[in-house]
């Protein structure tokens, strides 16, 4: 990354981390479905959620800023619109996650073949186990193209993520294609028969 990209994309982050309580309807939505994988049953005492916590230096960098195996979950919304180099990125995550920790991220799909199946390879390589990686279209309706533009730049998006089409009623349809992943630090495994066991609040419906 350039430094003229890095301070762009700093800025970028900046905007989306002062409007995402607020303004950023789009970033908002997103999070909320994102969080909906988080597994119910557990309890994270030590949560990392990066657009919150992180600053936006640091959420371009090579290195995050913190010691190893030092939070239980991990949650990176709009991971791609901050990190260039995602294979380093998910290293650097499992890097600071538990070896029973959780790890969640969302994206905006830029309809690239084989887009999901990259994705899972870099989280087998980076060590993660488990995945669960889905493809999502969502669609948001504005009244006015004001009302949708300032959102896009709230959420620190651009119309080459986001597909819009004016209706001759006058609504105005936003379209996203939204990737959200998960996995683990480790293999769930049954003491008494060795085999993998998948929870049941883990299994979701694969959408076509």
């Amino acid at each position: 990354m350039s430094p003229f990209s890095k301070l762009i994309n700093i800025a970028s982050i900046q905007l989306l981390q002062k409007n995402l309580n607020g303004n950023a309807y789009i970033a908002d939505e997103l999070e909320a479905r994102l969080l909906e994988h988080l597994p119910q049953s557990g309890v994270s005492t030590k949560r990392l959620d990066m657009l919150r916590d992180c600053s936006a230096e640091a959420l371009v960098s090579e290195t995050l800023p913190y010691q190893d195996a030092v939070f239980d979950c991990v949650i990176a919304h709009f991971t791609l619109l901050w990190q260039e180099d995602i294979a380093t990125f998910f290293k650097e995550v499992r890097r600071i996650l538990m070896p029973n920790g959780v790890f969640l991220f969302s994206t905006l799909s830029i309809k690239s073949a084989h887009e999901m199946e990259r994705l899972g390879d870099l989280l087998l390589q980076a060590s993660f186990h488990q995945l669960v990686i889905d493809r999502e279209s969502l669609q948001l309706q504005y009244d006015n193209d004001s009302q949708l533009f300032a959102d896009l730049a709230s959420s620190s998006l651009n119309d080459q993520l986001v597909q819009v089409v004016a209706e001759p009623s006058g609504q105005i349809t936003a379209t996203l294609e939204v990737i959200y992943g998960y996995a683990l630090g480790k293999v769930i495994s049954s003491a008494f028969s060795g085999k993998i066991e998948i929870p049941v609040e883990h299994i979701t419906l694969r959408k076509s």
